[in-house]
């Protein structure tokens, strides 16, 4: 009997319960996504680039790097020399107290004006050229009190022909021309 009575059970246990079809439905597709879940985790994807050592030469990958060529140490000697003088130059700037200052530039001349006027030792003259005269009033009128004797004036110069009973402009003139900005930087009390 008791025999009898394990066999109903276990056939029981063995046949899936009826569900209805919306739930079966769920459970299929979550167990299809389990799937490819698994799957995509299990494949590696392939290198988008190949590795370095594959493209060098066999003979360059195997021995490390090559000599330098004669070239090569030029550049490198052209560069360390390069570096050098920016060194220098950055310990000059550094010191200031330079006898006079010339600028040639197209816009933006105040910061510049700004930062390289306090280098200039008390009494030493500057010179600001450019092309347009707005910028050159602009750093005229913020210059006033740092320095003297501060003066815009225009570079173009016409030439006169001067013949007995006829004086006129020259008929071939270029039209290059631009403005100057000068003056003395003050002497400051120390």
């Amino acid at each position: 009997q008791q025999q009898q009575q394990q066999q109903p059970q276990e056939t029981q246990e063995k046949q899936p319960q009826e569900q209805p079809p919306e739930e079966q439905d769920k459970v299929e597709s979550a167990a299809k996504r389990e799937k490819t879940a698994e799957q995509e985790e299990t494949q590696q994807p392939a290198p988008l680039v190949e590795p370095v050592a594959a493209a060098l030469p066999p003979a360059a990958s195997e021995s490390g790097p090559a000599a330098p060529t004669p070239k090569e140490q030029q550049q490198k000697a052209a560069r360390a020399a390069r570096h050098q003088q920016h060194d220098e130059a950055l310990t000059l700037l550094a010191a200031g107290n330079f006898d006079s200052l010339l600028i040639a530039m197209r816009n933006e001349l105040l910061p510049v004006l700004r930062q390289l006027l306090p280098l200039l030792a008390g009494g030493r003259p500057f010179v600001v050229f450019s092309q347009y005269l707005e910028p050159l009033v602009e750093c005229a009128g913020e210059l006033r009190p740092l320095a003297v004797n501060v003066r815009v004036t225009e570079s173009w110069l016409r030439d006169y022909q001067v013949l007995p009973h006829r004086t006129h402009p020259m008929n071939n003139m270029t039209s290059c021309s631009g403005y100057l900005l000068s003056g003395t930087t003050r002497l400051l009390d120390s």
